[in-house]
């Protein structure tokens, strides 16, 4: 984070699943394109990859994630070019020892989809098959695919809030700081 700011509010929480280790909810509307680049967020999902791909059960179960796209703006989708799409292609196929077992998106906007169009062609199939898309009358969809006890109220669920989840993943990333500070300055090095 660039000094005197904190991660963007909203990115991301976390649900466990008991088939899915995690299940990872980003309120992608919440980044404020004129304080973070879409590279800095990308860089904090990095970040965010890191330290789930180091638990051995996520590593073999996998995880789901959420983009609620409300309130993502032109302003958002501008900043996603043909670098940032593949970059995302990369981390979503081959970078990391996670296996996405689906994307959903909520809310997404009308212009989110050529931004879409634009990371689509660097996908692997196996993770076009697995994106979903769910509108704005998501509770009913979202529930064809995750269990009601662990989606948050927000969602249509009866799990624990939004709330809750950011902050116990705040907690988790302040208690992880060292190992944060250690991954950027190996980055520092490479680049």
């Amino acid at each position: 984070c660039a000094e005197g700011q904190s991660p963007p509010s909203g990115w991301p929480g976390f649900e466990s699943d008991p088939l899915i280790m995690h299940i990872v909810f980003v309120s992608a509307g919440q980044w404020n394109p004129k304080d973070w680049t879409a590279f800095q967020v990308f860089r904090i999902s990095l970040m965010t990859s890191e330290l789930i791909s180091m638990e051995t059960e996520t590593q073999m179960k996998g995880l789901k994630v959420i983009f609620d796209l409300q309130g993502w703006s032109l302003g958002h989708a501008l900043q996603v070019n043909p670098s940032i799409a593949r970059k995302i292609s990369s981390v979503l196929s081959d970078s990391f020892p996670l296996k996405v077992r689906g994307i959903h998106l909520v809310n997404e906007p009308m212009f989110f989809r050529p931004v879409f169009a634009m990371i689509r062609p660097f996908l692997p199939d196996k993770i076009k098959q697995r994106i979903h898309m769910h509108g704005s009358d998501y509770h009913d969809s979202l529930c064809d695919f995750f269990s009601p006890d662990i989606l948050p109220p927000e969602y249509g669920g009866e799990g624990p809030g939004i709330e809750e989840a950011c902050q116990d993943w705040t907690n988790h990333l302040f208690q992880s700081e060292d190992f944060i500070l250690c991954l950027q300055s190996i980055q520092n090095v490479s680049s």
